[in-house]
Order: structure tokens, then sequence, then C-alpha cells
């Protein structure tokens, strides 16, 4: 489990785990893969989650532990706190009638199973893989050419939603290249990027900064954001914060 700091709880883990014991290695956490559901994932017998385990035991967490949805919920301060539970399930792997579950075989139901462990932590090493966050201000840039008549083919940007910003650019004589703001731009019938500028007949391309249009998923008879979205050669994730909404 992982812990909270802004609801103040422990959660379920969401990751994979591997466990060994003197020898004996095999995955004992990995819900995902079979069930969202962990007592169903615990019980499953055809998929044998689990270490064997003696009177004394030297179970070591193998590297790498795998933690999803890591957010400022779970760190605070550059600290993690995680809490790992031993289990014991009393029985073997022989299974019930219907073949989905396993059959307990203890001799007194009533002795209770005692356990106690120690956790040690040699050194810890987080490697994070992030996914961008898109904000109305995560702008994307792109750069167009300037077609004879000093005009930009704004159909060559997919899902091109609001433009933000545009800059036109020019390479002189020394192959120094240069940037100017232009504010007096428009959009034509033929879905061309039309300006005003003094300094127009000198600007060979235009960046455009843009927050790209993004399509809703129908589900349920209900509209959603996507999970995710790829533009402009990065992956985006939730939230996405709209800023318009059109038909």
């Amino acid at each position: 489990m992982y812990y909270n700091y802004s609801s103040s709880c422990w959660e379920d883990f969401k990751g994979a785990l591997r466990a060994e014991n003197y020898g004996a290695n095999n995955a004992v956490w990995d819900p995902g893969t079979t069930s969202d559901n962990f007592i169903v994932y615990l019980q499953d017998p055809t998929v044998n989650n689990f270490v064997p385990i003696f009177n004394e035991n030297d179970i070591t967490v193998k590297n790498p532990i795998l933690i999803k949805n890591i957010n400022n919920n779970t760190i605070s301060n550059g600290i993690m706190k995680l809490a790992f539970i031993s289990y014991v399930l009393p029985g073997n792997f022989s299974k019930d009638e219907n073949g989905n579950y396993f059959s307990y075989e203890r001799e007194d139901p009533q002795v209770p199973i005692e356990i106690s462990q120690e956790v040690e932590i040699y050194e810890c090493l987080a490697i994070g893989e992030t996914v961008e966050i898109m904000f109305p201000d995560s702008a994307i840039k792109t750069s167009l050419s300037l077609n004879e008549n000093f005009r930009a083919n704004l159909s060559l940007i997919d899902n091109l939603g609001e433009i933000v910003a545009v800059r036109g650019k020019y390479i002189d004589k020394d192959s120094i290249e240069y940037e100017y703001s232009i504010f007096s731009y428009w959009i034509t019938s033929d879905n061309e990027l039309a300006f005003n500028s003094p300094m127009k007949y000198l600007f060979s391309s235009v960046e455009i900064e843009y927050i790209p249009e993004i399509e809703l998923v129908f589900s349920h008879g209900r509209y959603y954001l996507p999970n995710s979205s790829y533009v402009g050669g990065y992956n985006f994730t939730q939230p996405f914060l709209v800023t318009n909404l059109k038909d």
C-alpha cells in the first residue's frame, strides 16, 4: 500500500512486485494483469502469485518496484510511504469443485496464525517516467513555410484549435535567424494564415503557437475527454483544462 498525504489514508498499491525467498523468485503483486479486484486476484489458483514460506524466511522484494499513478498526493517533501503487508493463505493449490479458489486445510481453524516481520531498506533510487500534462498555456509550437503570397497553409497542422501567438522568421546574409512577433493576423477562407507586419516581405516562415483541438469520446450516451492525446510529437494525458467547446 502507499500513503495518500492529501486524504491521510493508505491506498491499494497499483503496480508490480516480485519477491524471492531462498531462491524461489516469483511475481507476488501485479493485479492489473488479471483482475482489478484484489481479492479475486489473490485467490486465483491458476496464476500462483506466491513464494513458498517456511518457519523462518528471508524474503527479498526484488528490483525494480514498479509504481503507477505517482502524484503530489503520494509524495511529500520527496518522501513516499510504502507499507508491505505479509499474508498467509493456509492451504495448498488444490481447487474447489468449480476450479476457482483454493481449499483451506487447517488442522485447527481456531488457532490464529502469527506473523512477525522486519523490513530492511539498504538503498532506494526512484526512476520516474513522466507524461506531459496539457494546460491552456501549454501551447504547441510548429513552423510553417510561407508561399508566394506570404501566407501559411494551416491545413498542414493537425488538430489546430486556437492560435495564441505568431512570430515571423527570416535568415540574414550571415545565416543568423531572427524572430519577430506578429500581432495582426487572421485566417482566410482557404484556411491560410495571413498577416500584416512591417517586415512581412523579409519573412520566409512563421512559428505558430496553438492550443490543439481534441476530439471528445462518446460513451454510454455522453461525451468525455479522452484519457490521453498524441499532439505535436507529445503524448498528453489528463487533466485537460478546456478553454472552449464547439459543435
